[in-house]
């Protein structure tokens, strides 16, 4: 992924109209699993009171952009889905990367405070796009070199549900190996963006995500 990883930023995200102590309350009551953390048929709000958008590497020095926004359809006669579109490529910076982000806890300067995923097994979700590998990946305060834990998957032209079990989530060759169940007591993030090699343009990318749950 042209991530925001090797060494240079996290993302800049916007803060949610919902005061801070509203936002603390409900995450700090997570329900049990399996809880449908986002449907999209009306917003792009989320069941921890967060709201999903776009990311991009302009924060690093880069050029690229995305757009995240409703559109009709979805999976299995769903009215709504979230669709994210955009380009990532190289330019000053060498790791390119967009996508959408939904943060998990309150957002505070533009970083999201960590919320503890202990009592959950796995994410999943449904994907379509244009054919083009992204990945999926979780911001952790117990990882200090960008060395997330992630999990890579195509989007192709059909409706799929990808279903990650945390347990194969996995980590890059070069960094600090962190073990999951030392980095998901502190997750304030998860992303689905753009993956490509150091230096290489992913260019124009479309994918499509639904019903996002964790079990």
């Amino acid at each position: 992924m042209g991530l925001f990883l090797v060494g240079s930023c996290r993302p800049h995200i916007k803060a949610t109209p919902k005061s801070s102590a509203a936002s603390a309350k409900a995450s700090a009551a997570l329900p049990a699993p399996p809880v449908e953390l986002s449907n999209f048929e009306s917003d792009l709000g989320s069941a921890l009171t967060t709201k999903w958008q776009a990311i991009d590497d302009k924060g690093a020095g880069g050029v690229s952009t995305a757009k995240a926004e409703l559109v009709a359809g979805g999976p299995s006669g769903s009215k709504r889905c979230l669709q994210v579109t955009g380009t990532a490529r190289v330019e000053s910076f060498p790791f390119p990367f967009a996508g959408a982000a939904l943060p998990l806890g309150p957002v505070v300067d533009g970083q999201p405070t960590p919320i503890d995923l202990s009592r959950y097994h796995g994410v999943s979700f449904w994907i379509k796009g244009d054919g083009k590998q992204y990945m999926l990946r979780f911001q952790s305060e117990a990882i200090s070199d960008f060395n997330f834990h992630h999990y890579v998957f195509t989007a192709g032209p059909e409706w799929k549900q990808v279903r990650v079990p945390f347990s194969e989530l996995s980590q890059f060759s070069w960094g600090t190996k962190v073990p999951w169940s030392a980095a998901r007591g502190q997750v304030s993030a998860f992303f689905i963006v753009t993956y490509g090699k150091p230096g290489e343009s992913v260019g124009n990318f479309a994918f499509q995500v639904d019903d996002v749950s964790f079990f």
